[in-house]
């Protein structure tokens, strides 16, 4: 879990593929898409005996999605069937989809006591600003100028920060002001990135203190 625009859907299509090659896993991505006109989308990689296969279906419902996942598990058993879900809220998943294996959501996250166990939680920090400055001058080329102007909007949101135009990052910035609803979360030490519900960390947005302790990465404490 972790901000919206920072590159989780990405890194789930990584470990998709890693998942199929390194450990010759059988691999559903179920991805949930929000934009105008557009609709859900499946995608399965794995094997038929040795041979690699692959389907995709776009405009894809839940109803539709679910019986092809069930089918998959009872072909491959649970252990090798791999169900990845991309973009929902964890509290709307469906009953039939319940049994994914990896999860990425920007942070509407509230677990029961009894999933506690059972749920592994990792938090797919903000960009630094060091991180993100570099990668605009070995892609964009953008002056230092620009640079800082689009951090200001942008904060480590690469998604925004890569955007065409500032205007475009600026306006995004004004419609998820927009959209908070409770202004007090955005300066609250309380709420937390694991029972976050609301959108408000596209103007709060969560980091780490330390990239290289593996730690920061799974408690809410860093």
């Amino acid at each position: 879990m972790g901000s919206p625009g920072i590159g989780k859907s990405t890194l789930l299509c990584l470990l998709a593929f890693y998942l199929i090659f390194k450990h010759k896993k059988n691999v559903l991505m179920y991805r949930r898409l929000t934009l105008f006109k557009q609709e859900n989308c499946l995608l399965y990689l794995g094997y038929d005996g040795d041979k690699v296969v692959f389907f995709s279906k776009e405009s894809c419902k839940v109803s539709e999605a679910e019986p092809i996942y069930q089918a998959l598990r009872r072909q491959h058993g649970d252990a090798n069937a791999w169900l990845l879900l991309d973009g929902f809220h964890h509290h709307q998943i469906s009953e039939g989809l319940r049994t994914y294996n990896m999860l990425a959501t920007s942070q509407q996250v509230k677990l029961k006591d009894h999933e506690i166990t059972d749920a592994y939680l990792c938090l797919f920090p903000c960009w630094r600003k060091q991180d993100l400055f570099k990668l605009e001058e070995q892609v964009y080329h953008f002056d230092a100028v620009e640079m800082d102007n689009r951090y200001y909007y942008s904060g480590g949101s690469v998604l925004l920060f890569t955007l065409p135009t500032i205007d475009l990052i600026e306006q995004a910035i004004r419609v998820a002001l927009h959209e908070v609803s409770d202004v007090a979360r955005i300066i609250s030490t309380q709420s937390t990135s694991a029972t976050n519900d609301s959108q408000v960390d596209r103007l709060r947005h969560t980091f780490i203190e330390d990239v290289a302790n593996l730690t920061h990465y799974t408690k809410s404490s860093h």
